[in-house]
């Protein structure tokens, strides 16, 4: 995420023939900044891909409703989240719904995931002087592990390039403040539906959005920058 830190990193752009910003509103900060030469590759990615080659469990089998994982602190980045966890957490007579705290053991997350027919991303907010943005929160990993699981993914419409990465409507679902209770039942009820879009949601990530595709794109990067400083570099020994 560069916005917050660009000034420290000012200075040093012009060293580098390449940026690389894994946050899509990164590339004008960037550019504004001085820096020609922008890539956008959404980072955060499947990065242990592992568990998810199984055969995916089906909904029928899936015991929770809901499940939410992600930090639950009072940080001002997190304001949103609350909000959308206190409405969510309404619905608990109706619905069986697990909201667990910030874990760095993929298998507990992978498990919670897996027992779960929709999974709840309310990522970070962009707040302070980057709140303007029209991406008001971010892309966080939790998306792809939701998707390559198997679990349908709800996530703000104003994450980081969703727009550009998936095909909301039917390989994820994005609610907007005043819709959240909608969108969540209505994908409830319709369990049929739901489970189409999860693995719809999960065929692409596992297609086109794992730790080695990122890798992938990175290494074309850096060949193509490669190619082009080298006819660079001949075209200018050529007029000396």
């Amino acid at each position: 995420d560069l916005a917050p830190h660009l000034e420290a990193v000012h200075g040093c752009l012009g060293l580098f023939d390449l940026l690389v910003v894994g946050q899509e509103r990164d590339v004008k900060f960037a550019r504004q900044a001085g820096c020609r030469n922008v890539m956008h590759v959404p980072l955060p990615s499947l990065r242990r891909p592992g568990p998810t080659v199984q055969p995916m469990k089906p909904h029928h089998d899936r015991p929770v409703d809901v499940a939410f994982i992600g930090r639950l602190d009072g940080g001002p980045i997190y304001t949103y989240r609350r909000e959308i966890l206190s409405r969510l957490r309404a619905l608990e007579n109706d619905y069986k719904i697990v909201i667990r705290g910030k874990t760095d053991d993929l298998a507990t997350r992978y498990r919670i995931l897996s027992d779960a027919r929709i999974g709840l991303n309310v990522g970070a907010e962009y707040v302070g002087r980057w709140s303007g943005h029209a991406y008001g929160h971010t892309m966080a990993q939790r998306v792809y592990e939701t998707m390559a699981i198997g679990a349908l993914c709800l996530t703000p419409g104003t994450t980081d390039s969703v727009r550009g990465t998936f095909d909301v409507g039917t390989e994820l679902i994005c609610f907007d403040p005043d819709d959240f209770e909608e969108q969540l039942v209505q994908r409830l009820e319709d369990r049929d539906g739901t489970e189409e879009i999860a693995l719809a949601g999960r065929n692409r990530v596992l297609g086109e959005h794992a730790v080695y595709h990122r890798m992938r794109d990175l290494i074309a990067a850096g060949e193509d920058l490669t190619a082009a400083n080298g006819a660079a570099h001949a075209s200018g020994v050529a007029r000396h």
